[in-house]
């Protein structure tokens, strides 16, 4: 998360923290492009932190995991960017379905909003509110 998504995400946070059972920042999913056994392990290292899918959030309820993206401007590459993470946290996380997707943004554009919608994509902008959780 960058320092310019820090005051949404806070926002939002607070709002929704309550029905959180758990929080989780930065959590690495998938494979790391370019990964080579034969690079020692220094490299690898290095190359896992630079190069790592990394969720912003995951927040889990009692009933489902949200996957959370943050961004300064809901874009269309954040509907690619979060629609990547499912599956990933899927295979490392199986216990965790179900899953709902969504991006938390400063600012946001009704197209993508709309757009993200018909792919089960949240999008949520100031001013927040609480989500619902699903039965």
């Amino acid at each position: 998360m960058q320092r310019v998504e820090d005051a949404s995400w806070q926002a939002f946070r607070r709002l929704n923290f309550g029905l959180w059972t758990v929080l989780y920042y930065n959590v690495h999913v998938g494979a790391v492009a370019g990964d080579d056994a034969r690079e020692d392990a220094a490299t690898r290292i290095l190359r896992a932190y630079l190069y790592a899918k990394r969720v912003d959030a995951i927040a889990r309820t009692p009933t489902e995991t949200w996957i959370i993206e943050v961004k300064a401007s809901a874009r269309a590459s954040a509907i690619g960017q979060i629609l990547v993470y499912p599956p990933l946290v899927q295979t490392r996380f199986p216990e965790w379905a179900p899953f709902r997707p969504m991006i938390v943004a400063a600012a946001c554009d009704p197209d993508v909003e709309a757009t993200a919608a018909t792919y089960g994509v949240e999008v949520y902008c100031p001013p927040f509110t609480l989500v619902q959780p699903r039965r």
